[in-house]
C-alpha cells in the first residue's frame, strides 16, 4: 500500500511541476514549459517566456548569439539550435543559464570556440558541436564544465585537440567523438593517454590521419609507443655579460635544450624574432650537466666532424681527487682515456668528446658523482643497407617480394612507394605483391625516414613473360585521370540527389496521386537516415561506373564487347572512388568493429541487446546485424554470374526454355476469384505471421526510382529493362488492359506493372568487379534477423529515439497519440523519416503513423498490431515503474523492451509455429519437431535471416490472406456504425479508417473471429492481391503474386529443384515427379507449359503449388526452408529468452503469456476471446479475459538501490548512445 502511495505522490508532484507558459512565441508552438520554434526561417532569436525548460530553435536561420541572447531564462534546461547559421556566439550569450545541461549547436557554421563561450556552464551534460567548421578551441574552453558527460566534436577540421582545453580531471566524464576530422596523432594528443584513453569508462572515436605510420588507427587504440614525447628542456641557458659598445668584438650566446620530437631554438631581441643570430646548435657545440640523465645530440652526416660534447661532473664533490669516466653501452664498460685523441678531461672534471659518432652512444658514468650515469644519444639519419635492385625482373602471374633495410638513430621506418601512381603503398622492411600483372610495372621506392633525416631507393619493376607485351601494357593503364573520376563522381551524385529529392517531393506532396507501384516504393521508402545514406551510397557508386563505362566508349578507349570494368580504373582511383561516394568495400570490418564497440560496451552487451543487432554474438559481432547481407544458403543464379538477374536477358534460354513472363503464371497458375475458409485456423495466423516477418527482414529498397542510363527516366514509364527497373510487363490480352476505366494518355505507363530492383550490399555485385574481388551480388537486410521487437522499436538508434516518450521525464514509456480518449502510434512529423501511407488523396492530409517498421501503415490488420505492443509496452513499463520507483526510465525502458521481446519470441515458437507447420506430419516429417529442443546458444550458429526465407519460404503468408478484412464490436456481431466486411484494396494505406471507424479491437476481433483462406492447388493466392493491389482509379494496380516471382529473380534464387536438393527430396527430372508433392495433374501440366522444365519452376512458384502437409500451412520444401531459418533464429540468439536471461520464476511468469491476454490487456474494450487465437471459435469456445492468466510482474521486482543500469563502475550507460536518448527528437 505503501508502494502504490508513493508513486501516487510522485506523479502528483510531477503533475504539480508541470507549468503552463505566460504567452508564445508568434508563430512557436507551445506545450506546457517547451517552445518550438522549428523552421520558420527566424533570423534570431525570439522573446520566450521566462518558464521556458526547453527551448527548440532547429532548422533556422539565425547567425550569431549576441551578449546575453538568453537571459531571463533560470529553468532552460535543454537548448537546440542546431542546423542554422551561427558564424559567432558572444562570449556572455550563456550567461545566467545556471540550469542548462543540454547544449545543441551541431551542424553551424562556427569556425573557432572562444574560451569563455561556455563558462560558468556547471550544469552542462551534453554538448554537441559536431557538423560545423572548428579548426580551433582556445584555450580553458571547457574549464568550467564540471558536469560534461558527452562533448560531440566529429565532421569538423580539428587537427588536434590541445591538452589546455581543460578536459582533464572531468570524473563525470564519459563520450568524446573526433570522427571525421583531420586529427595529426602527435604529442599534443599524448595528455590524453594519462586521462582519458586509460580510463575504460570514457568512449573516445575518431581516427589518425597523420602520421603515416597512424593513418586510419583508431584513436582510442593509441598507446605511449604510437607517441613518443620528450617535452622541450633547456639544459642550459645564456650567461648576462657585459659589453663594450664600440667594441668589435664577436659574443656567443648558447641555449640547449633537449626533448622529443626535437625543438627548435628562437632567439628574441626586445620581442622581436631575431634570424640572423649565431646560436650555439649552428656551431655544434653542446654541454650537458650532470643533473640531467639523457642528451640528445643532432645527427652525424658525412659533411661534418660531427658534434662536440661536454658533460660535467658535480663540482663541489670533485675534492682536489682525480676523476675518472666510463662508458657502458649494451655489450662492454669501458674506461674512457685520453689515449682516444676525442676524449678530454677537463681540469673541472668535465669531459669533452670531439667529432661525437654513433659509436659514442651508450651512459657515461663519472666515478666523483657517485657513478650517476648520464645518457648520451648521438642521431643518425637513416642509411640504407639493404634494398631492391635498380631493375627488378619477375614474370607475369608469378608473386614479388622485396626487402628494405637501412640503420639510424631512432631506428628509421620503411615507406614503399608507387611513383607512378603518386601512392604510398605500406609500411615495413617487406613488400610484396601475391600475383604480378602488366599493370604492376613502373617505377617505386623504398625510403627509409626518422626524425632527422631520410634515405630513398628508386627502382623498376619490370614485368616479363605470358602474352605481355607492350600493347598489353598500355591496355591496362588506367583509362582516366583522377579528375575524371572526380568529376563521374560529381556528376552521378547529382543525379542520385534528384531522384532522391523527387521521391521526397513525392512523399510531402500527399495532394498528389501516386501510381500503384510509386505508392509501394514510396511506403517503403527507408526511415532512418543511415538506411537512405547507404542506399545513396551504392548508387552513386553503381551510376559513376557506368558514367565513365559510357566515357570510355564514346571516346573510343575501349571496346564495348571487350569492356572489363577491371582495367577501367587504377587501384588509387578506385580508393578515391569509395570515398567520395560513401562505398567503402568491406567498411563494416568484423575485427575492428569486434574489439572496438563490443569490448567497450562489453557490459551492456551482456544485460541487453543492442538496437541494429550488432555484439549479439561476441566472436562474430555482425551476425543478425541490421544493415548487412542476407545470408546465403545456395549461391545466386544471376545470369552473369555476378548481379543481372534471372530473366534479364530477353533471349537467355534455360534447359531449351525462356522464363516465362512473372504475369503470365500468376494469370494461369495462381491468382483465384475463389477462396476457401479453413476449417480450423483463423485469419489472425495470417497476421501474426506478417508482423513477425516484419521483425525479422526487410529487403533495402533502391530510392532511385530512374534509370541509370544516358537519359535519367521513370522507372514507371518504362517496361524496358534498364537498372534500377526491373518493371513486369503485361501479357497479350492481360484483363487488366481492357478496363475502361484506364486512362489510355496513360497507355505508357499501363503496360507492366513498376518494379524497382532491391538495392545491393556495398562491396558485391557491380562494386565488387571494379575493385577486383569478384563477390555476387546481395541484398541487404535493414532489420535485425532476430525475433527482438524491432517492428516496434525499429532497428536504428535514431529511430529509436524519435519513438520514446522522455518529456517532460523520461519514465521508459514509448510515445503515443490520444485521439477520442484511445492512443494510437505517434504520428510522423519529421522530414528526416519520411513517408505516405495514402493511396486515396481525399485523407491525405491525415498523418502517417510512425512505428519501427516504416510498413506499419500498409493494412489496417497490421496497424493494428503495432499499436496494440506499443500499448502493452507501456501497460507493463508503467508497472514495473511503479514497482521498483527507484528505477530511472532508461531502465526501465530496457526492462520492458526485453520482456516484450521474449513474449514475442514465446508465442511465434510456442503458440504459432506449431500451426503453420504442425505438430507432427508423420514419422520423416515432424513439422515444428523438426525445429528440435533448445539446448542452449550456440555461437557457432548464424542466426543471419537467409535470401531465400525472406524472398520466397516467408511468403507463404499470402496464400493465407482472405479476400477482405472483419470488423466486429464488443458482441462479434457486426458494428452499427460503419462497415463491417472491407474489401482488401479499401484497407491499404488507410489509416484514417483505423481512428475514424472504431479503433483497433474490431479489426483484432475480426481477425480471430473469421477464418483465414485454405491454400489448393486451384486457390493459391486470392484476386484482391493479383489484380487489386494498391488500386486507384486510372492506374494499373499491383499484382502482388507476380511481384513475389519477379522479386525472387531479382535477388539471383535459384530454381525450386536446387532447393528440393538442399532439403533432401528427390530431384525432378520430369513434371510428374512432382506428384508426391503437387498432386493436380492439371496444376503440373499448366507448370509444364509454362516453364518447359523442372528445373527452370521459381521457387515462390513451386513452394506455394506444393500441397500442404497434413495440418500444416506448407508443403516439404517450404517446411524445410522455415525449420532452418527458426532454428538458426533461436539456437544463435545469444538474448533469447530461455537461455539464462530471466530468473527461473520470471521465465515461468513469460511462458504464461499469450496473445489473446495482450489482446485483453491493451486492447480498448474487449471482454470475451478464445485462449488461442490462432484457431477459430467453433473449435474451442470462448473464454473471459479475466479467466486467462496474466504476468506476475512483482517477479521483477528489486532490492537494491541502483536506479541505472549498473554498469561502467554504476555510471549509466544506455544500450544506444546517450546523446540519442537526451535529446528533443533531434535531426
Amino acid at each position: 500500500m505503501r508502494l502504490y502511495a508513493f508513486f501516487f505522490y510522485l506523479l502528483c508532484a510531477i503533475a504539480v511541476k508541470v507549468q503552463t507558459l505566460s504567452f508564445c512565441p508568434p508563430r512557436c508552438t507551445c506545450d506546457r514549459s517547451t517552445v518550438r520554434c522549428v523552421r520558420l526561417r527566424l533570423n534570431k532569436v525570439p522573446r520566450v517566456p521566462p518558464e521556458t525548460e526547453i527551448l527548440d530553435l532547429r532548422h533556422n536561420k539565425i547567425k550569431e548569439l549576441t551578449e546575453k541572447q538568453f537571459i531571463g531564462l533560470p529553468h532552460l534546461n535543454t537548448l537546440l539550435i542546431s542546423n542554422n547559421e551561427i558564424n559567432s556566439i558572444h562570449e556572455n550569450a550563456f550567461d545566467e543559464l545556471d540550469k542548462l545541461e543540454y547544449l545543441y549547436l551541431f551542424k553551424n557554421r562556427l569556425k573557432r570556440i572562444s574560451s569563455r563561450v561556455f563558462h560558468d556552464l556547471r550544469l552542462l551534460k551534453h554538448l554537441y558541436l559536431h557538423g560545423n567548421e572548428i579548426e580551433e578551441i582556445e584555450p580553458k574552453s571547457f574549464r568550467d564544465l564540471y558536469s560534461l558527460k558527452r562533448l560531440f566534436l566529429q565532421e569538423n577540421r580539428l587537427k588536434t585537440l590541445p591538452e589546455n582545453v581543460d578536459l582533464k580531471g572531468k570524473r563525470k566524464f564519459r563520450k568524446l567523438k573526433l570522427d571525421l576530422n583531420p586529427i595529426v596523432c602527435d604529442c599534443n594528443l599524448h595528455w590524453m593517454l594519462g586521462s582519458i584513453l586509460n580510463r575504460r569508462n570514457i568512449q573516445v572515436s575518431g581516427k589518425c590521419i597523420e602520421p603515416i605510420e597512424l593513418v586510419g588507427r583508431e584513436i582510442s587504440s593509441l598507446t605511449a609507443n604510437d607517441i613518443t614525447c620528450m617535452k622541450p628542456k633547456i639544459i642550459e641557458e645564456p650567461e648576462s655579460m657585459q659589453i663594450v659598445a664600440d667594441e668589435k668584438k664577436q659574443i656567443y650566446l648558447q641555449c640547449k635544450a633537449n626533448g622529443f620530437p626535437s625543438p627548435t631554438i628562437e632567439w628574441y631581441h626586445n620581442q622581436k624574432k631575431i634570424d640572423s643570430l649565431l646560436a650555439a646548435q649552428q656551431s655544434n657545440q653542446y654541454q650537458l650537466l650532470n643533473n640531467n640523465s639523457t642528451l640528445m645530440i643532432d645527427p652525424v652526416n658525412e659533411d661534418s666532424q660531427g658534434s662536440k660534447v661536454t658533460i660535467d661532473c658535480l663540482k663541489d664533490r670533485l675534492n682536489g681527487q682525480r676523476v675518472t669516466w666510463k662508458l657502458k653501452n649494451r655489450k662492454t664498460v669501458k674506461m674512457i682515456t685520453e689515449e682516444d685523441e676525442r676524449y678530454k678531461i677537463l681540469s673541472n672534471g668535465s669531459l669533452r668528446l670531439r667529432n661525437a659518432m654513433p659509436i659514442d652512444s651508450g651512459f657515461y658514468i663519472c666515478d666523483a658523482a657517485n657513478e650517476k650515469m648520464i645518457e648520451l644519444i648521438v642521431n643518425v639519419p637513416p642509411v640504407l643497407v639493404e634494398v631492391p635492385n635498380t631493375i627488378v625482373e619477375v614474370k607475369a602471374g608469378q608473386p614479388l617480394k622485396l626487402f628494405c633495410q637501412a640503420n639510424g638513430v631512432p631506428k628509421p621506418k620503411i615507406r614503399w612507394f608507387d611513383v607512378d601512381r603518386h601512392k604510398n603503398l605500406t609500411i615495413g622492411e617487406k613488400f610484396g605483391i601475391s600475383r604480378v600483372d602488366a599493370i604492376d610495372e613502373g617505377n617505386y621506392e623504398c625510403i627509409a625516414e626518422n626524425d632527422f633525416g631520410s634515405a630513398v631507393k628508386s627502382f623498376r619493376v619490370k614485368v616479363t613473360g605470358g602474352n605481355i607485351d607492350a600493347n598489353s601494357l598500355e591496355a591496362n593503364r588506367p583509362f582516366f585521370s583522377d579528375f575524371d573520376v572526380v568529376e563521374a563522381v560529381k556528376e552521378a551524385q547529382q543525379a542520385v540527389d534528384q531522384a532522391v529529392n523527387k521521391t521526397l517531393a513525392y512523399i510531402r506532396n500527399r495532394g498528389q496521386v501516386q501510381s500503384p507501384g510509386r505508392l509501394l516504393q514510396i511506403a517503403r521508402f527507408p526511415l532512418a537516415p543511415e538506411s537512405i545514406e547507404a542506399s545513396k551510397s551504392i548508387e552513386i557508386y553503381e551510376r559513376t561506373l557506368e558514367i565513365l563505362r559510357r566515357k570510355s566508349e564514346s571516346e573510343g578507349k575501349i571496346l564495348a564487347a571487350n569492356f572489363t570494368y577491371e582495367n577501367l580504373l587504377s587501384t588509387n582511383q578506385l580508393n578515391i572512388l569509395n570515398h567520395l561516394t560513401g562505398c567503402l568495400v568491406g567498411n563494416r570490418d568484423e575485427t575492428l568493429f569486434k574489439f572496438s564497440n563490443c569490448r567497450t560496451d562489453s557490459c551492456i552487451n551482456r544485460i541487453y541487446r543492442t538496437y541494429d543487432g550488432s555484439c549479439n554474438n561476441l566472436k562474430n559481432p555482425l551476425w543478425g546485424t541490421a544493415q548487412t547481407p542476407f545470408y546465403r544458403l545456395l549461391p545466386p543464379i544471376y545470369e552473369d554470374g555476378l548481379f543481372l538477374p534471372v530473366g534479364w536477358l530477353e533471349d537467355k534460354l534455360y534447359h531449351g526454355f525462356k522464363k516465362p513472363n512473372p504475369r503470365q503464371v500468376t494469370l494461369e497458375i495462381i491468382s483465384t476469384k475463389v477462396t476457401s475458409e479453413d476449417s480450423v485456423h483463423s485469419h489472425m495466423l495470417m497476421q501474426w505471421g506478417q508482423f513477425l516477418d516484419h521483425d525479422m527482414d526487410f529487403a533495402m529498397p533502391a530510392i532511385s526510382l530512374s534509370t541509370f542510363d544516358r537519359v535519367s527516366v521513370d522507372c514507371s514509364r518504362i517496361c524496358s529493362k534498364l537498372s534500377p527497373c526491373f518493371s513486369i510487363p503485361m501479357v497479350e490480352n492481360d484483363p487488366r488492359l481492357s478496363r475502361p476505366h484506364l486512362n489510355r494518355k496513360l497507355a505508357s505507363n499501363v503496360r507492366c506493372i513498376e518494379l524497382i530492383r532491391s538495392s545491393s550490399y556495398c562491396g558485391s555485385g557491380i562494386t565488387s568487379v571494379a575493385s577486383g574481388t569478384l563477390m555476387h551480388r546481395e541484398q541487404v537486410n535493414q532489420l535485425t534477423s532476430f525475433i527482438d521487437g524491432s517492428q516496434i522499436y525499429g532497428s536504428a538508434p535514431p529511430l529509436t529515439v524519435e519513438l520514446r516518450h522522455k518529456l517532460p521525464r523520461d519514465f521508459g514509456l514509448m510515445r503515443v497519440t490520444e485521439i477520442g480518449g484511445k492512443k494510437y502510434l505517434p504520428f510522423n512529423t519529421e522530414d528526416r523519416f519520411p513517408n505516405d501511407c495514402h493511396q486515396d488523396p481525399r485523407f491525405s492530409e491525415f498523418g502517417c503513423f510512425l512505428a519501427g517498421d516504416v510498413r506499419s501503415n500498409e493494412q489496417l490488420g497490421l496497424l493494428a498490431m503495432h499499436t496494440l505492443w506499443v500499448r502493452e509496452h507501456n501497460r507493463i513499463a508503467e508497472q514495473l515503474m511503479a514497482i521498483n520507483s527507484h528505477w530511472d526510465g532508461e531502465k526501465v525502458f530496457q526492462e520492458t523492451r526485453k520482456i516484450i521481446g521474449a513474449i514475442l519470441q514465446h508465442i511465434t515458437y510456442e503458440h504459432w509455429l506449431p500451426h503453420v507447420l504442425s505438430e507432427k506430419v508423420n514419422q520423416l516429417l515432424k513439422g515444428v519437431q523438426m525445429i528440435g529442443k533448445y539446448e542452449g546458444y550456440d555461437e557457432n550458429v548464424n542466426p543471419s535471416v537467409a535470401n531465400v526465407f525472406a524472398t520466397a519460404a516467408l511468403r507463404f503468408g499470402h496464400t493465407l490472406i482472405n479476400p477482405f478484412l472483419l470488423r466486429l464490436n464488443q458482441s462479434y456481431m457486426p458494428p452499427m456504425k460503419y462497415k463491417s466486411r472491407l474489401q482488401l484494396h479499401e484497407v491499404f494505406f488507410a489509416p484514417h479508417l483505423l481512428v475514424q471507424e472504431g479503433g483497433i479491437d474490431p479489426i483484432l476481433r475480426g481477425l480471430l473471429f473469421s477464418p483465414t483462406k485454405v491454400l489448393k492447388s486451384d486457390e493459391i493466392i486470392n484476386s484482391e492481391l493479383t489484380e487489386h493491389l494498391f488500386e486507384m482509379a486510372k492506374h494499373v494496380s499491383l499484382d502482388l503474386a507476380s511481384i513475389n516471382i519477379q522479386r525472387g529473380r531479382d535477388h539471383g534464387i535459384p530454381g525450386y529443384n536446387d532447393w528440393r536438393a538442399y532439403c533432401n527430396l528427390s530431384v525432378a527430372q520430369t513434371f510428374d515427379d512432382l506428384r508426391a508433392e503437387i498432386k493436380s495433374r492439371k496444376l503440373r501440366d499448366k507448370l509444364r507449359k509454362l516453364y518447359g522444365h523442372p528445373d527452370n519452376i521459381d521457387l515462390f512458384v513451386g513452394g506455394v503449388a506444393e500441397d500442404p502437409l497434413p495440418n500444416a500451412k506448407v508443403g516439404s520444401t517450404f517446411l524445410c526452408l522455415l525449420v532452418d531459418q527458426f532454428r538458426r533464429t533461436r539456437d544463435g540468439d545469444r538474448f533469447w529468452y530461455e537461455n539464462n536471461v530471466f530468473t527461473d520464476e520470471q521465465l515461468a511468469e513469460i511462458k504464461k503469456i499469450t496473445l489473446a491476454k495482450v489482446i485483453c490487456d491493451s486492447g480498448d474494450d474487449t471482454d470475451m476471446i478464445t485462449k488461442d487465437v490462432f484457431v477459430i471459435p467453433s473449435k474451442q469456445g470462448w473464454s473471459k479475459c479475466t479467466e486467462l492468466p496474466s504476468i506476475d510482474l512483482m517477479k521483477w521486482k528489486t532490492f537494491d538501490l541502483s536506479s541505472t543500469i549498473n554498469c561502467n563502475n554504476g555510471e549509466e550507460s544506455n544500450a544506444i548512445p546517450s546523446f540519442l536518448l537526451n535529446k528533443l527528437r533531434n535531426g
